[in-house]
């Protein structure tokens, strides 16, 4: 299956775990309309298509496990710069993930940053 667009009207979820459910498709806008959210996790599935500049809208984060996916193109740059930076874990590992890992991402408090098998 994939994630609904509809999961974006959810204004008070703090968890979204989907990880290892073969989950397809592309990561629905409506993720990143997730203001309270805290711990994302879409890791281990089939998910493709780029990660949008909106994933920096997640101002709550603390966790964001994308890895083992099918995810492409380049990291957003903005990342970390639309908000009090909480993201403590970030990781992308193993997807298909190209160019360069920006100087201007803003990530200086994170404990975890996986970036690795990839493209990069």
């Amino acid at each position: 299956g994939t994630i609904p667009e509809e999961v974006g009207s959810l204004p008070h979820l703090n968890k979204l775990d989907l990880s290892v459910n073969e989950v397809g498709g592309t990561i629905p806008e409506g993720v990143y309309r997730l203001k309270r959210l805290r711990h994302l996790f879409l890791n281990n599935n089939k998910i493709q298509g780029t990660i949008s500049p909106q994933l920096d809208n997640l101002n709550e984060a603390e966790q964001i496990y994308l890895g083992q996916n099918e995810l492409t193109g380049a990291l957003p740059s903005n990342l970390g710069t639309n908000r009090p930076n909480n993201w403590r874990f970030f990781s992308v590992h193993e997807n298909k993930l190209t160019g360069p890992i920006h100087e201007g991402m803003k990530l200086k408090n994170a404990y975890m940053l996986d970036f690795s098998r990839n493209q990069f």
